[in-house]
């Protein structure tokens, strides 16, 4: 089943390369297993999404970075805020429901393949079972 994004406020972000990139990515089964996991594991599924991300996109995210850096800009802020939507629509199609936003995610400094941190994200639960999946 195709997931289709609906960007709402991020619309702009979305309609870049890097936008259709990660939404691709991420609707890919394994990251999707990866997110139910987690959430089998009483965790937030961007804490399993975070490295795979971070392989696949170092690139640009550094640059992304070092723009805003440079520029005094919040482009990194709201890209994982787009990231972060698109996870909650990923997992609404799949019948999860929130459980907890805000979690305060635990600091892995000693990690090096952490280029985009996330702080926060929202832990999801299984949601009740559609009639036609009993």
């Amino acid at each position: 089943m195709a997931i289709e994004y609906d960007p709402w406020k991020f619309i702009e972000l979305y309609k870049t390369e890097l936008g259709q990139e990660i939404w691709r990515f991420l609707c890919l089964p394994a990251n999707i297993v990866r997110a139910e996991t987690a959430v089998d594991l009483k965790r937030t599924s961007i804490e399993a999404l975070e490295r795979p991300l971070n392989e696949k996109f170092e690139k640009q995210f550094r640059e992304l970075i070092n723009e805003d850096k440079a520029k005094g800009k919040q482009k990194t802020l709201r890209l994982k805020q787009m990231i972060g939507h698109m996870v909650g629509q990923i997992m609404a199609s799949r019948g999860f429901i929130k459980d907890k936003q805000g979690v305060i995610l635990p600091s892995r400094e000693d990690e090096p393949y952490r280029v985009l941190t996330f702080t926060k994200a929202t832990r999801f639960k299984r949601g009740q079972r559609l009639e036609n999946e009993k």
